[in-house]
């Protein structure tokens, strides 16, 4: 698992979409609430989102909690995702909770 934090303020730097602008993009993140180091939880092979975790770092954004406070919680997530994953007999809840919500 691969894990990434919002940052807005790279937007305007990286984002290259004919289909929205990196000014919408940053005014639909003020507006839901997601905040600045809000984690991210991808995937490792298709970097597509892990349902239950982003979920939870979606929470924590919530919570308004500070970016550096949001950013080691995530990393703390993630190392118990890698922990969980690693255990024997884990294999299977662990692909099962990571494409949980997907179609």
């Amino acid at each position: 698992m691969d894990l990434a934090f919002v940052q807005s303020g790279l937007l305007e730097r990286f984002l290259d979409s004919d289909v929205i602008s990196a000014a919408d993009v940053a005014v639909l993140l003020k507006r839901r609430g997601v905040l600045d180091g809000t984690p991210v939880f991808l995937e490792k092979e298709t970097q597509m989102p892990v349902p239950p975790l982003c979920e939870y770092g979606r929470y924590l954004s919530t919570a308004l909690l500070d970016e550096t406070t949001l950013k080691d919680y995530g990393r703390a997530v993630g190392r118990l995702d890698d922990h969980l994953a690693g255990l024997p007999g884990q294999a299977a809840y662990a692909r099962k909770s990571r494409t949980a919500g997907t179609s």
